[in-house]
């Protein structure tokens, strides 16, 4: 999947591929990953794009294309829901010194913290933590 997150990796696919229908497919890969199918495939996405805001001028319906995304606008939605910053703030931020990233694995609501000058996004999604600071 890492290596081919570009192509329509739907869920249908994906079950079909490994011999199991639908439903038990969504409840196993959860159950060993601690994601939902989507989440991950979505995760896997945004790291690419982000890589792509970062080290290219591609426009954002370009990066959405070539990461798997329908379009543009479906990646900016996306990119924001799970970043916290629009794609074109975060390009913004591609001269930072350091963009440090953790994941942790919690029950809780999704909330933001902000301290001091640095921006410290803390957001909790699917039982899982990820905090992502600029220097």
């Amino acid at each position: 999947m890492k290596q081919h997150f570009e192509a329509p990796l739907t869920r249908s696919f994906m079950a079909n591929l490994t011999g199991f229908n639908e439903s038990y497919f969504s409840s196993l890969f959860k159950k060993e990953t601690g994601w939902s199918y989507a989440e991950y495939v979505n995760q896997i996405r945004i790291a690419q794009a982000k890589h792509m805001l970062l080290g290219t001028n591609d426009k954002l319906q370009d990066i959405a294309l070539k990461t798997g995304f329908a379009d543009g606008s479906y990646l900016g939605k996306t990119f924001s829901k799970y970043v916290h910053l629009s794609p074109s703030s975060f390009r913004k931020r591609k001269h930072t010194s350091r963009i440090v990233s953790i994941q942790l694995k919690v029950t809780c609501d999704e909330w933001p913290l902000l301290l001091k000058d640095n921006y410290i996004y803390l957001s909790i999604i699917s039982e899982n933590i990820f905090l992502i600071y600029f220097d």
